[in-house]
């Protein structure tokens, strides 16, 4: 019988590769003073967006919160 492995840090790698870090704008840069577009809760259901969202909430734990 061979010895069970750890796919744990494989599947970290995996997950760490499939989801994009994005760049965090710091403060004094303009485009923090532009006004968000509003989303209508339909456009929620877009893959697109839902996968920017997955991406900034990834980006967001890497960096260690808000």
């Amino acid at each position: 019988m061979g010895t069970p492995y750890d796919f744990s840090v494989f599947f970290e790698y995996i997950w760490e590769w499939i989801m994009a870090l994005l760049k965090i704008a710091k403060l004094g840069n303009p485009v923090l003073r532009q006004m968000a577009k509003p989303v209508d809760l339909n456009e929620l259901r877009d893959p697109e967006l839902q996968a920017f969202i997955d991406d900034m909430i990834e980006t967001m734990y890497h960096e260690g919160g808000v």
